[in-house]
């Protein structure tokens, strides 16, 4: 919906629903074709790029929608997302596959998830203290080597996951209650910003 206050007050401007996409070159913003979701109230969650595929993924509560680098129309793929409450999406490049963190009904803990051949998956080993009752947790996708990072922004527990494997980080300098996070491929550094 936008403008982001509406509708509140008399004098606020009247809500509409938008369903805009836009590209960024680096230097320009351009309005490209948004996805046709069948359910245009449900939010988008979480988005990510397949580089194998040359493609973004984005996923809402219940649909999932791919753009290839030299399409010009979106495409919904025919899987649905985990039930529970879908809140972040990465492409791990060493077990190629999607990962989603959701909390899944009846649940208050985050779970990962990954999307094999046969439908989405638990995955079976995950940190526990990345299961936390409050935890919130953010995937970044490693451009450079593969795996991905899960970061628990409430508590700053960091790891990342390589094959199947596990490995510690140290702990994230600030915790932060949510956030967006990038990774550059070119000096494996990553950006986390939040409130």
């Amino acid at each position: 919906f936008a403008p982001y206050y509406c509708g509140l007050n008399p004098a606020d401007p009247p809500c509409e629903s938008l369903a805009d996409a836009w590209s960024f070159d680096g230097a320009d913003w351009t309005p490209i074709a948004a996805p046709s979701l069948r359910d245009p109230l449900s939010p988008v969650r979480a988005a990510t790029y397949d580089p194998e595929q040359r493609r973004i993924v984005l996923a809402t509560a219940t649909e999932f929608w791919s753009l290839g680098d030299d399409d010009d129309t979106w495409i919904q793929l025919d899987t649905a997302p985990p039930a529970g409450e879908l809140f972040e999406l990465a492409w791990d490049a060493r077990n190629g596959s999607f990962v989603a963190a959701l909390t899944a009904p009846g649940r208050y803990a985050p779970q990962l998830f990954d999307l094999r051949e046969d439908g989405w998956g638990l995955i079976d080993v995950t940190p526990s203290v990345l299961n936390q009752l409050d935890a919130q947790i953010a995937l970044i996708n490693d451009q450079r080597g593969g795996g991905l990072f899960a970061l628990d922004t409430v508590h700053g527990f960091a790891w990342k996951r390589t094959d199947s494997d596990w490995a510690e980080l140290p702990l994230l300098p600030v915790p932060i209650n949510a956030g967006w996070g990038a990774y550059n491929p070119v000096d494996g550094s990553m950006l986390f910003t939040g409130e």
